[in-house]
């Protein structure tokens, strides 16, 4: 980060320049934007090797949480932009620190600040920096997304305690034309990563068997250590 002054402001650096160049592994899989209708490689979560990090700040309900905690701006659009920046930052720090970084594919849809936030660093998706996770339903973004969506919605609504994540799934800017946008961000990628119903156990090993391996702790997500949640 930029130092504005002699006391603790601290302006946002630019994220796009500040990326540094991928290492030759990763510059391997570089993805031409114009060979984006190739056939796209299908990737199991326990079949990624490199170093992983799953941004769960952009899930809808932490992002809800960290908004209410982290930003007080006086007007609605300050609080936006406070709020996209700080997101933005966390982002970036992920790029800076890992190979690829995770999104839940339905992320973009809940959030119009997330979905803002990717069409401003499209590079980092088409290099294949940025990927989607979704589950076995998922073979085209174009043809299976909204029926995805249209599942997990159904499946949320049986759940004693879904009724949060079902109303994410039908709020009002998900229109046709946003619905749109978001399957085009998606289908940018060249990547589908999958994850059957065991997914979330697989992700809790990965993780221990990194913490055994390395003396590393990185978590994205606030200075307080109370708010730990953010630390999936």
């Amino acid at each position: 980060m930029q130092k504005q002054s002699d006391n603790t402001a601290y302006n946002p650096i630019n994220l796009a320049d500040a990326v540094p160049l991928l290492d030759k592994e990763m510059k391997e899989e570089k993805c031409d934007v114009k060979n984006l209708a190739l056939e796209k490689q299908v990737l199991q979560v326990n079949d990624l090797e490199q170093r992983v990090c799953y941004f769960s700040l952009a899930g809808d309900q932490a992002l809800k949480a960290f908004e209410k905690h982290y930003i007080d701006e006086s007007t609605e659009a300050e609080h936006y932009e406070k709020l996209k920046a700080e997101v933005a930052q966390r982002l970036y720090f992920a790029i800076i620190m890992f190979d690829i970084v995770i999104f839940h594919c339905s992320d973009p849809l809940r959030s119009k600040l997330v979905l803002d936030i990717l069409d401003d660093h499209i590079t980092w998706i088409t290099e294949g920096r940025i990927r989607f996770i979704a589950n076995n339903d998922i073979n085209d973004w174009e043809k299976d997304y909204n029926k995805y969506i249209d599942r997990k919605y159904n499946a949320y609504q049986k759940g004693f305690f879904a009724t949060l994540e079902a109303e994410s799934l039908r709020q009002s800017h998900i229109d046709e034309d946003y619905k749109q946008h978001v399957r085009d961000i998606l289908s940018k990628s060249q990547y589908y990563i999958r994850k059957d119903q065991t997914a979330s156990s697989q992700f809790t090993a990965l993780l221990k068997e990194d913490l055994k391996h390395n003396n590393e702790h990185i978590v994205i997500s606030l200075e307080c250590e109370e708010d730990n949640m953010f630390a999936n």
